[in-house]
């Protein structure tokens, strides 16, 4: 038993005992001056963990069901430091069941009060005790707006905040209260996990558990020795994400050589508010359907405040779905491009361009080692990060929206890998070509049978070189020539080269920019010229023709250059053998590869996300953000899926997403 905190998993369980006093239990004055006014119920809370039967998640990715998560040692994601109890009153014209969803989703021409709030805290002190079902137990005051008559009992319903981290007295009416936002989901955070504190909880309506929060107050409550009762569920603003990655990854496409992935970045944190409670749009009947008006109606038994998430596919992309939202899920449009590269949005590790963070040589990446042996490892899993919730309209499922993290992999070539390597009037092809350090370049090459294929290439003038192959009557010294500026005195007249340039290939943009130059040479020259333009005739030349200039690093760093090169000539420079993989977060799959649909990619509250990567299918991007390739309105949904990633999705909750083949 945990003797000096109080702790709640997925779904606490808060029973209160009620009664009146102007002190709390041990006789201590009340720490808040604005309790003295109204009459004072003494209650005790209760708190239990570890409760089943009840999850708040439309269902399980995997298809598994609903997975509770038992609490990891040496994290606080249980503990409860501090409790805001709220009451109101259900008005006389709602009378069916559910009294709870309908008067918190009433649409009433006069506000509900706000009928009593209670605070307690500092709960890190040891409390009063418990048994183990309920862990702890601690007092709280609550105080209400109207006493209650000698002869009068009222039930109210209940609603709960923990770790707000201070008294919320400023909320006297249930409008306000539904619709609060909160601008943290937990306390403090840094590289270690276990510096974060005091994650909020507020309560959820339990799916499959229709009990009221209710407590009844009545004179007859006065004394500590008669409470009330009554069981209230929480569940954190706060998602998870952890992380298991296979000790040798396979690969269906590459047989020579082998991938481990190195490093991981989380990118798209969300930072901006959060709604106090969980909020829903109403249903669609389509997993395209657009995110319903903010003034749309719902559909009997639907309901916009603490609203079941609802996921339930029956065929062909219809069925019944709706929406989580967050303060600004309808505002995350494709439109607001400025946004994306002004970086206006609050997100951190910003997958836009201009984002220094996304940078391989930036001190964010984390080495996949500090998996290993991990104090915090579950199981296969470990936590890597705690996140917000951030959900966007099913066609805004954007990379400049969604959470995801981009994983690094480095390569070793074996026996049958090699890089054709120009030298010397030749152009070879072997291991041997490839530089000390790993790194390689792969541009597009025409095939012999007519189909462009992947090459791996030693050097960008190789590229350019590899335009002439296959060419009839292409030789050492033309070779030598072209790339060199070797011309051999009694070499081939201007007829001649100007055929040969014409049948170059031009499988890349190097091979077709370096065809364009030659040719632009030749213009409008003849014999009688052609010793003065010999010089030109060459790749040395090439590249220094300011048009094409941007070919050499010269002073540019490794990750400049390589961005300009994919992004110019779409040549994939590999430094040391690194590629990356950018993988979004799924939180509801609808096993579509080719279509997105509403929920599959989001981040929601109290969601444990597992990411398992088992395998890379290929190399990668040359850069965790490649220019002329990725951009943040790209859809996350992506035929060009290199990695194998299982996902699970949980409840604390977990979403697992699995077999992630980069």
């Amino acid at each position: 038993m945990k003797k000096n905190r109080l702790y709640a998993a997925m779904a606490a369980v808060v029973l209160l005992a009620a009664g009146c006093t102007d002190k709390i239990g041990d006789g201590t004055e009340l720490e808040n001056p604005e309790e003295l006014n109204g009459q004072k119920c003494y209650l005790t809370v209760n708190i239990a963990t570890g409760t089943s039967g009840g999850f708040t998640k439309a269902g399980s990715s995997n298809g598994e069901g609903d997975q509770y998560l038992e609490e990891i040692k040496g994290l606080k994601e249980d503990e409860i430091n501090d409790v805001n109890i709220f009451l109101f009153e259900v008005p006389a014209s709602i009378t069916e069941n559910d009294k709870l969803l309908k008067t918190l989703n009433a649409d009433l021409t006069t506000d509900i009060d706000i009928a009593g709030h209670g605070y307690v805290g500092n709960l890190n002190e040891t409390p009063n005790g418990g048994s183990e079902a309920y862990h702890d137990k601690a007092d709280v005051v609550v105080t209400l707006k109207d006493p209650l008559g000698d002869n009068e009992s009222k039930t109210y319903q209940v609603l709960t905040i923990v770790n707000a981290g201070s008294s919320l007295t400023n909320y006297t009416k249930l409008s306000q209260l539904r619709d609060a936002t909160f601008d943290k989901a937990w306390t403090g955070g840094a590289s270690d996990l276990a510096s974060y504190t005091n994650f909020v909880m507020s309560t959820h309506q339990m799916k499959g558990n229709t009990a009221e929060s209710t407590v009844e107050l009545s004179k007859n409550n006065t004394s500590e020795g008669n409470p009330a009762h009554t069981t209230v569920y929480v569940e954190r603003l706060a998602a998870r994400v952890d992380l298991k990655v296979a000790e040798n990854l396979s690969s269906s496409s590459r047989t020579d050589g082998t991938f481990a992935v190195t490093r991981y970045l989380p990118v798209n944190l969300w930072t901006g508010n959060t709604y106090m409670f969980k909020q829903v749009s109403p249903s669609v009947t389509s997993w395209t359907g657009a995110i319903p008006a903010v003034d749309a109606v719902y559909s009997d038994g639907e309901y916009k405040y603490l609203g079941d998430e609802i996921w339930n596919n029956t065929g062909n992309g219809t069925g019944t779905f709706n929406y989580v939202l967050d303060p600004q899920t309808r505002t995350k449009t494709a439109t607001q491009t400025d946004n994306f590269n002004n970086n206006n949005f609050s997100y951190t590790n910003h997958f836009i361009s201009n984002t220094t963070t996304l940078d391989p040589t930036n001190g964010a990446w984390k080495d996949v080692s500090v998996l290993t042996g991990s104090q915090y490892t579950s199981g296969d899993f470990t936590p890597i990060l705690y996140t917000r919730e951030n959900t966007t309209a099913y066609d805004q499922q954007k990379n400049g929206f969604s959470t995801g993290v981009i994983f690094e992999s480095t390569f070793t070539p074996g026996e049958g890998f090699g890089v054709s390597l120009y030298s010397d009037g030749v152009i070879s092809s072997g291991r041997t070509n490839l530089p000390q350090d790993k790194s390689f370049f792969v541009a597009n090459h025409l095939g012999t049978d007519g189909h462009h294929v992947k090459v791996n290439y030693a050097d960008v003038k190789t590229i350019a070189a590899m335009a002439f192959v296959n060419i009839e009557d292409m030789s050492k010294p033309l070779y030598e020539g072209f790339m060199d500026g070797s011309w051999l005195s009694n070499g081939p007249d201007l007829t001649t080269l100007e055929s040969i340039v014409d049948k170059m290939q031009e499988s890349n943009p190097v091979e077709a920019a370096f065809k364009a130059y030659l040719k632009g040479v030749f213009d409008g020259a003849d014999e009688s010229t052609f010793d003065d333009i010999k010089g030109l005739l060459n790749y040395n030349s090439f590249v220094a023709d300011a048009k094409y200039s941007n070919l050499t690093q010269d002073d540019q760093s490794d990750q400049a250059y390589a961005g300009i090169l994919y992004e110019n000539y779409e040549v994939s420079y590999y430094l040391g053998g690194k590629s990356y993989y950018k993988f979004w977060i799924r939180h509801d799959d609808n096993q579509n590869p080719n279509l997105m649909s509403v929920m599959e990619f989001a981040i929601v509250r109290n969601n444990v996300y597992q990411l398992s990567v088992t395998g890379v299918r290929d190399l990668g991007d040359p850069l965790p953000f490649t220019p002329g390739k990725d951009d943040p309105n790209n859809p996350d949904e992506s035929d060009e899926l290199k990695i194998s990633v299982e996902i699970y999705v949980k409840n604390w909750v977990n979403r697992l997403n699995d077999n992630i083949i980069l």
